[in-house]
């Protein structure tokens, strides 16, 4: 995967299926986001700067959290509702 730039095309993401997204510029790819499925709330997602999950939980306070990849300590979490 290519790192960003100051000089890039224009961002968009790319559905490539129907559990994964790239984020592309041009014919290059600088991030992608993987579901298990997409019924469920872990996200993968994944640049030239490193790894990570985000996991949406909670029903009647809904908080989402954010690791790095394969660790079990979050680097952020926040309610969103």
């Amino acid at each position: 995967m290519k790192p960003l730039e100051k000089n890039l095309k224009e961002l968009k993401w790319v559905q490539r299926d129907s559990t994964n997204d790239e984020l592309v510029s041009g014919d290059e790819v600088l991030g992608t986001l993987h579901w298990q499925s997409r019924l469920r709330s872990l996200v993968t997602a994944e640049s030239a700067y490193g790894k990570w999950t985000f996991k949406r939980g909670g029903f009647l306070r809904p908080i989402i959290t954010i690791r790095e990849y394969g660790k079990d300590h979050d680097l952020y979490s926040a309610n969103i509702g």
